[in-house]
């Protein structure tokens, strides 16, 4: 008799979203392992202080992404039959991502330059900006387009892994929140090392160098999408930034704290949205209309989880802030 759990377990997009469920509860399980630590260690202040770096890098990070995240995976889903084709998409994105990162780089010197604020803790945004270049780095958008989500689990488990258990050998004190910030932005940039490499060794992909102009309509593509997610970016980060000015890094500790953990629940959706999405580029490059009732026989069960979690976190988050967080928040 055949278990019709067996046969889901078989299809690539059920494994692959497994694969992702895996990574983001290690992405939730690892931080909330450190985050009590931290908060405790390093008190509200420091905590704001990193809470100000990452909201500052985020800004970069979305400029480096530009909408990549999602034409990127769109364009090799379609083609990844067709090597020479992968390899050109590649370029031109990967070419890309590095002028941003430049721009990106350049803009933080000049901030860092003008702004007193940041000044003084000028070595602090640096540190954060390394996630800036993870992101950059990162070729996570190419391996799911080409369905390979196993790599990625694998650069995420070990970078989170790496980062979680120098946590808590090197920050001790207050004063370590610099270690702290370093040990958060580097595990982006570890994964992305770790990805890169099952790309290059592994999948033998390889990069055609692009002209500008293949730069240049990469762009143009991704446009609309980056106008979208930059919008996000601004609404969130700006509030942490904002209050930084006008409240001091005590209240960035707290609110950033309280977003880490709605973000965190949040996110929840990312593994779905992840491991259909190629799928779901390539069906509707064939039929548009395939594509979207493939959509609508599964919106009704994707949303009443995130309801009932929702509801939780409204009512048990004194109790959650207290247990996670502790007495200072």
């Amino acid at each position: 008799m055949k278990l019709p759990f067996l046969h889901l377990a078989k299809n690539r997009l059920v494994k692959d979203s497994i694969i992702l469920y895996g990574v983001q509860i290690t992405g939730y399980i690892l931080p909330f392992v450190t985050q009590p630590y931290l908060s405790r260690t390093l008190g509200p202040e420091n905590i704001g202080l990193i809470g100000l770096g990452t909201a500052l890098a985020l800004y970069f990070a979305s400029l480096v992404e530009y909408g990549f995240g999602i034409t990127g995976p769109r364009q090799i889903a379609v083609a990844q039959d067709q090597p020479a084709e992968v390899a050109s998409i590649y370029g031109r994105i990967f070419g890309a991502k590095l002028s941003l990162l430049a721009l990106s780089a350049l803009i933080l010197l000049l901030v860092l330059s003008i702004v007193p604020q940041y000044r003084v803790h000028w070595i602090l945004y640096c540190v954060s900006f390394l996630q800036v270049v993870g992101w950059c780095l990162s070729p996570n958008w190419l391996l799911q387009g080409l369905q390979r989500m196993r790599y990625v689990a694998f650069a995420d488990y070990g970078a989170k892994i790496v980062s979680v258990a120098l946590i808590f050998v090197l920050v001790r004190h207050k004063s370590d929140y610099l270690y702290a910030a370093a040990l958060q932005s580097g595990g982006f940039l570890v994964a992305a090392c770790i990805g890169l490499a099952a790309v290059f060794r592994t999948l033998k992909v390889r990069i055609t160098w692009p002209d500008w102009g293949g730069i240049l309509t990469e762009m143009k593509l991704g446009w609309p999408v980056f106008l979208s997610m930059a919008c996000v970016t601004v609404m969130t980060s700006s509030n942490t930034l904002i209050l930084g000015f006008l409240g001091g890094n005590a209240q960035v500790g707290y609110l950033s704290s309280a977003m880490r953990l709605i973000i965190a629940l949040r996110a929840l959706g990312n593994p779905i949205n992840t491991a259909i999405y190629p799928h779901m580029s390539k069906l509707a490059a064939r039929s548009p209309r395939a594509g979207i009732e493939f959509l609508q026989k599964r919106v009704f069960w994707v949303i009443v989880p995130f309801l009932a979690i929702s509801l939780g976190l409204l009512v048990f988050a004194p109790w959650i802030v207290r247990i996670i967080f502790g007495k200072q928040f």
